[in-house]
């Protein structure tokens, strides 16, 4: 996960401006690590501690949910592939029957059998979501809290502004718009 999560955070902003379909015309060279580095320095950090934290409570839960799917697995390999099959699959994808595997398993996995043993996990999960960003939230609780704008240095600022395109008075005029109370 945090490999997962730092190459995405280290991926040019223009790049995932433009996977969100939104014109990254005039954002700058930066990487969305480098945003995150000036509001939160301890970003990082916060991110590993977080994630530890909700994985070691999700292996609980896809514990729970394991023998479920499996099932459903089974009732699903079995209506594709003949016993011989099975077994072949076993020498993973060096086979014929490994490719015919390969080929398949996407609508396996996507198979009613499948599908349903895994929305009915979603409310066991969903009811056990609250304990866990809890204990993710007391696990961050001694890292420092992320910085607003108005907390950033003078150089913070200007750098910022680079990484997103824009000139420093926009940025200044952005965030007065954001902290500006609403009506």
């Amino acid at each position: 996960m945090d490999s997962a999560l730092d190459s995405v955070t280290h991926m040019p902003l223009k790049s995932l401006a433009g996977l969100g379909g939104a014109n990254a015309a005039k954002l700058g060279s930066g990487t969305l690590a480098e945003i995150v580095e000036i509001y939160d320095p301890a970003y990082k950090q916060r991110m590993q501690i977080m994630t530890r934290t909700i994985m070691t409570d999700m292996i609980g839960l896809m514990t729970q949910l394991e023998p479920e799917i499996r099932d459903g697995l089974a009732h699903a390999y079995a209506s594709k592939f003949d016993e011989k099959q099975l077994g072949e699959l076993n020498a993973f994808f060096a086979t014929p029957t490994g490719k015919a595997y390969a080929a398949d398993s996407y609508v396996i996995m996507t198979s009613p059998e499948v599908t349903a043993k895994m929305q009915a996990f979603m409310p066991k999960m969903m009811q056990q979501m609250p304990a866990i960003i809890e204990k993710a939230k007391t696990a961050t609780a001694s890292l420092p809290a992320p910085r607003r704008y108005s907390d950033l240095t003078e150089a913070e600022k200007d750098k910022l502004a680079g990484l997103l395109g824009l000139s420093r008075a926009d940025l200044d005029k952005k965030q007065a718009a954001k902290a500006a109370p609403r009506n």
